[in-house]
């Protein structure tokens, strides 16, 4: 994680609801987010400007970590927007929390990622491989991994997330030889069509 930024709970809703709005106005995103903010009081005036306090830090702490930007207009509105670091922030979380959908048939075919990150970058290729394990791919060398499932969602957050646009590779290809030790890893000898 860039800058040091461990995200809330609330600071990746408020960071989700900049990402949807573009450039807004504060006044204008504000109500929508005040009733995301979990409840913690019976009294609803206190309750309401408890989370507006609560927003308040969450947008303080996303503008310190450059993932999003503050302004006032000329009027005196306030107004955010999120920044490109703010957006990779964004996929980065989602990443998180993502799996590659699984299907009951397999339809034979399989999906590789492949990326080439220079040497310079070892400690990114090195995060990019930890995720990819981390959400079930499997390594044929050290920047080719494959999945039999179609999962270009989960490619795209990759690249977003990672920021290598032009340096990771989506393909479908058909079985191989010596493909059955991938069978067996990804317990597919069932599901074929």
């Amino acid at each position: 994680m860039r800058g040091g930024f461990k995200p809330s709970s609330l600071a990746s809703i408020v960071l989700g609801a900049a990402a949807v709005a573009g450039i807004c106005s504060l006044a204008i995103l504000m109500p929508g987010i005040v009733h995301l903010v979990p409840k913690r009081s019976k009294l609803p005036s206190y309750e309401l400007l408890k989370r507006k306090r609560l927003i308040r830090q969450a947008l303080r702490r996303l503008e310190r970590h450059k993932l999003i930007k503050g302004f006032i207009k000329d009027d005196g509105t306030e107004w955010i927007s999120i920044t490109q670091h703010g957006y990779e922030e964004l996929f980065r979380l989602q990443l998180i929390s993502h799996q590659p959908m699984r299907q009951k048939i397999w339809d034979t075919k399989w999906r590789m990622i492949v990326f080439d990150v220079k040497e310079i970058n070892k400690c990114l290729r090195d995060r990019i491989r930890r995720t990819l394990h981390r959400l079930g791919f499997v390594r044929l060398q050290d920047s080719v991994w494959i999945f039999p499932f179609a999962c270009e969602e989960t490619f795209e957050l990759i690249r977003a997330a990672f920021h290598i646009k032009h340096e990771a590779v989506y393909l479908t290809c058909e079985r191989f030889h010596h493909d059955q030790w991938l069978c067996k890893k990804f317990n597919l000898l069932q599901t074929t069509k």
